[in-house]
């Protein structure tokens, strides 16, 4: 955890930054959010593969999701463009 005092002007008051939870944030930040029909779409392929409600680990693993088109994909964003 790194401390934050720049936000914070009292010296007696200590903040800190939780990393892990920054860098997922910005992580999510660039994932694509599903569409409804995407979501309703996954949510059908993962019962139709289920037993008794659960999914096993080599079914969820089969089942396509909205992210598997653009996960894994190219960079695209300007700041990709500038760091090469």
């Amino acid at each position: 955890m790194l401390l934050f005092s720049a936000a914070n002007r009292d010296a007696d008051k200590r903040v800190f930054v939780d990393w892990k939870m920054v860098m997922t944030v910005f992580a999510l930040f660039m994932s694509t959010v599903p569409t409804t029909a995407q979501t309703t779409e996954y949510v059908q392929s993962l019962s139709a593969c289920s037993s008794n409600n659960l999914v096993s680990l080599e079914n969820f693993l089969q089942v396509k999701a909205w992210f598997d088109t653009t996960e894994g994909a190219l960079d695209t964003t300007e700041e990709a463009k500038h760091t090469s």
